[in-house]
């Protein structure tokens, strides 16, 4: 009879840490530890953001931290289409953006905040050049609704 009562708590216990929804935003940083950098030299990025991504929840009202450089933009789509030929040339003005760190200098370290605004697929690249996003600096992510956006990013 204690072991039944036992388990039951268990069994309880567990389903209410399954179904607690989120209940605050969430900062990713981007490929984790290593940034958002790629090689030139190389041409490869620095981690592999599609494995990174995967083991990543997003939900409305998080931020995506990219950590690069300013040679390099951060492009967020909607568009599976435009995602996938590494390219802006065929986007449109309300489902592709682009974001830099608003610095003029060449190469220099910055961070870039991009608010999860929108459920569904978003994908993110960079896609100035076509070059890094065809070498891995590019993913794609699900975005859960769990909670509303704050005000701030209505």
């Amino acid at each position: 009879m204690a072991n039944n009562v036992v388990f039951s708590w268990m069994v309880v216990e567990l389903l209410i840490t399954t179904v607690v929804a989120a209940t605050e935003y969430t900062n990713h940083t981007v490929g984790g530890n290593t940034g958002g950098f790629f090689d030139f030299a190389t041409n490869t990025s620095a981690t592999n953001y599609t494995s990174w991504a995967t083991n990543q929840t997003f939900s409305l009202g998080d931020y995506l931290i990219f950590r690069t450089n300013t040679n390099q933009t951060v492009i967020r789509t909607f568009n599976k289409t435009t995602f996938q030929s590494c390219s802006m040339d065929n986007a449109s003005d309300d489902d592709t953006f682009q974001y830099n760190g608003g610095s003029a200098a060449f190469g220099e370290s910055q961070t870039i905040a991009v608010p999860v605004t929108e459920e569904g697929s978003n994908y993110f690249s960079d896609t100035n050049d076509g070059i890094q996003c065809q070498n891995g600096l590019a993913f794609g992510n699900s975005v859960n609704h769990d909670l509303e956006l704050p005000p701030s990013l209505n």
